[in-house]
């Protein structure tokens, strides 16, 4: 084939360069690692499994990268060689055939028992496909940069994405917050004073979950830890970590209630009403701090699709909530591509079974919510549509002609019910008919 498209250009091409020895040509790796590049692969080195199976020093490797992005040396190819190595080993060696994969098949084989066998063929290959392509997922999550994503949208920046979605009123319009203000202080006086107590507990970091009694977490929150039993989930692949322990006394709820940062929504609330910037500077804090302790991928807060749909609506409300407030353009550029991560991550993880429950309408919501921010994003708005599908196809499946849930719990009940009510209108790009929300029979479930 050379040889042909040789031939074929003769005459056209000088012959010195037609017939010149093959040559490779390299990339600037050397000054990649020094950028953004060298934060995606120390991201890599740092949980990776990889050092514990081959004779090599984690903290040796991690110790020429930061000689090598401080320039003190190259080391270029050294690196490079690692990260391939790591990267082979977290998508084909740990992903597939990891330290847990066993257990997670033996427990699927578990809770397939009398299923039929094409189900357990399925769900098999689903849970394969699943882990194989984590480490991708995650590296691709990882490179994606807000530059990027504007374009994508066709704007300048993010916060550009931001202010044209806000302008149209996407939960609140500037008249409707001045309003709520006023008649939660004149027509609700006890309801703003607990609003009031709510907050400054927010800011204290004192929280009560699951029963667990007012609770201080202290200036740094640790988004990984049960405090009620004293258990710590490690940073490492989030689709490699077994949560469920039914043995230990711990309970993985306590981190996924506080990573849901519904009490960002209070603050937000908050900021409305009493207008200071304390609220302001906590919620900014606190995104950080959770984005900081909780890379993309990694760790028990993205091991359930659930959890990072019901987190990123919360950011949605608390963001739009804070709208007005001296929040930063840069500060919006980082929320907005952690919630386009979160979206991406959601429909790579869509949570069905035999029969789907309350996790997979959730799943379904929070594309939903991030894919109305990013409407204008090919991509996202496919995610809007697919989601808005998929509530549509699960409220005739999960609740009844009389509005009850198809798992008949009191809990599950209220939880379905404020998911479909909240999913009508605030999640409609501004005058778009095109989305189609249905409130089949919801109306009974109230």
């Amino acid at each position: 084939m050379k040889s042909i498209l040789k031939e074929a250009v003769r005459g056209l091409v000088p012959d010195k360069i037609i017939d010149r020895p093959k040559q490779g040509f390299g990339a600037p790796m050397d000054k990649w690692l020094r950028g953004e590049f060298g934060r995606v692969v120390q991201s890599e080195l740092e949980p990776s499994r990889f050092f514990d199976f081959f004779p090599a020093d984690r903290s040796q490797v991690l110790n020429i990268l930061q000689r090598h992005r401080r320039g003190q040396a190259d080391f270029a190819l050294y690196i490079w060689t690692f990260y391939n190595a790591v990267a082979w080993f977290d998508s084909w060696i740990e992903g597939v055939l990891g330290y847990t994969s066993h257990v997670k098949l033996l427990d699927l084989a578990r809770r397939a028992a009398g299923m039929l066998l094409r189900y357990l063929v399925r769900r098999g290959l689903t849970e394969i496909f699943r882990w194989a392509r984590a480490g991708r997922l995650r590296r691709r999550l990882m490179q994606l940069t807000g530059a990027e994503l504007a374009y994508l949208a066709g704007k300048k920046s993010l916060a550009e994405v931001w202010s044209e979605v806000s302008s149209k009123g996407f939960l609140l319009s500037k008249s409707e917050r001045k309003s709520l203000a006023e008649v939660m202080r004149t027509d609700y006086p006890k309801q703003t004073e607990t609003l009031k107590e709510t907050a400054q507990k927010d800011l204290a970091h004192k929280f009560d979950l699951l029963g667990s009694g007012a609770t201080s977490l202290g200036p740094e929150i640790d988004w990984h830890w049960d405090f009620k039993s004293g258990r710590r989930w490690e940073l490492q692949p989030s689709h490699l970590i077994e949560y469920v322990e039914l043995g230990q006394p711990s309970d993985v709820k306590v981190p996924w209630e506080l990573s849901r940062c519904q009490h960002l929504v209070a603050l937000g609330r908050a900021w409305i009403v009493f207008r200071e910037e304390s609220y302001v500077r906590e919620f900014k804090n606190q995104v950080r701090s959770w984005m900081r302790s909780n890379p993309v991928g990694l760790g028990v807060n993205w091991s359930c699709a659930m959890e990072v749909a019901l987190r990123a609506l919360s950011w949605i409300w608390a963001l739009d909530f804070f709208d007005d407030a001296p929040l930063g353009d840069e500060f919006r550029e980082e929320i907005l591509l952690s919630l386009y991560q979160h979206v991406l991550w959601i429909s790579e993880n869509l949570e069905t079974g035999s029969v789907n429950g309350n996790h997979f309408i959730s799943d379904a919501l929070g594309m939903v919510a991030c894919g109305s921010i990013f409407s204008a994003v090919p991509e996202a708005r496919g995610w809007l549509e697919q989601g808005a599908s998929l509530l549509e196809q699960e409220i005739r499946l999960q609740v009844d002609d009389k509005g009850v849930d198809i798992e008949a719990s009191t809990a599950y009940q209220r939880l379905v019910l404020e998911i479909c009510l909240s999913q009508y209108d605030p999640y409609r790009p501004p005058g778009d008919q095109s989305v189609s929300f249905f409130p089949g029979s919801m109306e009974s479930a109230r």
